[in-house]
């Protein structure tokens, strides 16, 4: 088993994701139970999860050349967990948008 430059980046993105999850854990207990931070704080949680998932999955196949073995359709799961983080991105970016409109920052 070689670790190549892309292994060891996506070992590197695992651990940042952890730490951000970290992060969010701590910074969620931080904020008022049912406040607007809080909630975009929760929605945090399952984006960096499906990050950390498409992270893991990825360098899984890569270090144990999974692609050789099963082919393309080894990649499905990459490409599920990045579409369900943009979709909840999405989400997230559209209530802040809202929110913004309700203390009419926006035009």
């Amino acid at each position: 088993m070689e670790i190549t430059l892309e292994t060891y980046l996506g070992i590197v993105m695992v651990a940042l994701g952890i730490g951000a999850l970290g992060f969010v854990f701590k910074a969620n207990k931080k904020f008022p139970e049912g406040s607007e931070l809080e909630i975009i704080t929760r929605k945090l949680i399952p984006i960096l999860t499906f990050l950390m998932c498409f992270s893991v999955w990825h360098v899984t196949r890569e270090v144990f050349g999974l692609k050789k073995i099963y082919g393309e359709v080894i990649e499905y799961p990459e490409y599920l967990f990045i579409s369900l983080t943009y979709i909840m991105l999405f989400r997230i970016a559209h209530r802040l948008f809202s929110m913004a409109k309700e203390l009419g920052l926006t035009k």
